[in-house]
């Protein structure tokens, strides 16, 4: 679980990806927040922004977290 201090830096700074869980999810970029954990997508300007469900969920998609899902 995300610390406030973490939440209230990344609300003041912005967010910061975790290099090292960048994934393609056959559309766009996306990684979780270094420090606050909040699923992150790559913009059309090469910038990241949080994840919107609402505006960047492909037709018919449910709701998971921000992490990429892989089946055993």
């Amino acid at each position: 679980m995300p610390n406030k201090m973490a939440s209230m830096l990344c609300r003041v700074v912005g967010h910061r990806r975790l290099r090292t869980k960048v994934w393609h999810d056959g559309v766009d970029y996306r990684a979780p927040c270094a420090r606050c954990g909040t699923p992150l997508i790559r913009d059309m300007h090469g910038g990241w922004r949080p994840f919107d469900w609402g505006k960047d969920a492909p037709p018919g998609s449910q709701e998971r977290s921000g992490r990429p899902h892989h089946d055993s």
